[in-house]
């Protein structure tokens, strides 16, 4: 489901989640994992309110990745939070429960 944003909205969710990917992938380490995740959550980070659920797909798969990968858990992760936020507030009623059921299977 993709929601329709006005263009302030829709630059600002794009500035954060390039923001916080320079942040976390430039600033703070260039291997190829760090790298990896930090795009893959700076990704869900900056269509969280364009599409709760592609959101919760992108970080899921990032963090499957990075465990898969064994990269350490990083401060990019931090991005799950407004996702997990934007589900819950923008996201059908599938969207809610599938994040909601994220938080636990995600701490597990």
């Amino acid at each position: 489901m993709i929601r329709k944003l006005s263009a302030q909205q829709l630059a600002v969710d794009l500035v954060v989640g390039g923001g916080w990917f320079l942040l976390n992938g430039v600033v703070w380490g260039l291997d190829a994992g760090r790298f990896a995740v930090a795009f893959g959550m700076g990704a869900a980070l900056a269509v969280r309110r364009l599409s709760p659920a592609l959101s919760l797909s992108v970080a899921w798969l990032t963090s499957l990745a990075q465990v898969a990968f064994g990269v350490v858990p990083l401060p990019a992760n931090l991005a799950i939070l407004p996702v997990l936020y934007a589900t819950a507030a923008y996201g059908s009623r599938t969207v809610r429960w599938v994040g909601f059921a994220s938080t636990f299977l995600g701490a597990a």
